[in-house]
Order: structure tokens, then sequence, then C-alpha cells
């Protein structure tokens, strides 16, 4: 039975991609991507968190706002009705001495932060390595050079080769993710075969192309 080009590249996909060929790539491998997946999941949540509780800060914040300018709007309007009032002059040096200063001085938004960074801290053992990293980008690398995949398609999450002129797809992955700007520099960095496969590009090349070649 013969099988479709994109259906053997699938299976020699994972054959070039993600069996590890040295220690820095063994986190490409499927079983430490799951695991990858399942502590960014964990780090998602810790950010949920983060974000509630900056959120219920900033409307603290909000609320002391809205109050101190309706006053300014309505009270304070007339000076001297303001300061015949007795209540009126209490209540407003009680809040310019102690509740302004909880609002400048608030230590809300530094606990917030230090408990993300608590909790990203408790993951930290699980995350990759700069040596995973670089494994990584150097498989898509690999790739490239293996299977003469076009560089612009790459680039846009798509795995094709030129045949007859023509691009091909000899992959299609589930889910396509392009790669961006950040991705491009760290992998063009890494490879000198990228500046050599965008110089053999033909035609107009977009911003991330040229940012490949700038890398390298």
């Amino acid at each position: 039975m013969k099988y479709p080009t994109w259906v053997c590249f699938s299976w020699s996909l994972l054959t070039v991609a993600v069996i590890p060929v040295s220690l820095g790539e063994m986190y490409t491998s499927l079983l430490n991507v799951k695991q990858a997946i399942s502590v960014e999941r964990k780090l998602i949540d810790y950010l949920r968190i983060y974000i509630d509780h900056e959120f219920e800060r900033l409307e603290d914040i909000k609320r002391f706002y809205a109050k101190v300018s309706d006053l300014h709007t309505e009270l304070y309007k007339g000076p001297a009705t303001a300061m015949a009032n007795p209540l009126v002059a209490f209540t407003l040096i009680k809040r310019l001495h102690s509740e302004w200063l909880n609002v400048v001085y608030s230590n809300e938004a530094l606990e917030n932060t230090q408990a993300l960074r608590s909790s990203y801290e408790e993951e930290e053992a699980d995350l990759p390595k700069l040596e995973d990293l670089q494994g990584a980008a150097k498989g898509l690398m690999r790739l490239q050079d293996v299977y003469a995949l076009q560089v612009a398609s790459l680039v846009r999450g798509c795995f094709q080769r030129v045949t007859k002129g023509k691009p091909i797809d000899i992959y299609l992955p589930a889910v396509s993710v392009p790669l961006s700007g950040d991705d491009c520099f760290l992998v063009g960095k890494l490879s000198s075969k990228i500046k050599v496969a965008i110089q053999s590009l033909s035609g107009p090349r977009s911003d991330v192309e040229m940012l490949y070649l700038l890398t390298v």
C-alpha cells in the first residue's frame, strides 16, 4: 500500500525531530512535550489568580479615585461651604493623612507579584533549560534541511517544499502555529542554514523572513 507523502512525512518528522540525538534535544521528546504542556497549564492558572487579585486591587483604587473626584466636583466646589462643615474638614484631613498613604504605599501589588513568582518557582524544576530550547530550535533546522522545507512557509506554520516550481504540503498538522519575530530571531542565531535558505528564496521577503536573515 502506498501512503501519501504527507503521511510518510508525519512519521519521519517524529524520527528526525523528536528522537533525541543529544542531551540538549531530549526535551523535544513526546513525553517531555506532554510534561511541558502540563506545567504551562499550571502557570496559566497561577497567572489567572494573579490577574484576579490585580483586578480587585485596581477596582479598589478606581473606587477611591471616583469618591475623591466626586467630592471635588460637588462638595468642594464652594470652599466656603465646605470649610463651614466640621465633618468635611475631619474627613478631608483623615483622607490625606491615611487613605492616600494606603493607596500610594500599598504593598498589595508587590504581594500579588511575589505570590505569582513563588508559584512559578514551584514549577521551575520542570521547566525547560537553555539547552532544551536550543535542542528544539536545532530540531526545526534539521527538519528544514532534511526535507528541504520552504522557509517562507515554515515561518507561517506550514510544512511545504517546492516541487516543479509549486509549493506542496508534505505535512498537515492539526494545529498551525506560525513563528513570531522573536522565534525567528532565536532560530536564526542558532543556525547559519537559515541564511542560506532565505537567500535562495525569490520574490519580496516578509518582515519575519528579513529578521531571519538579519540574525544569522
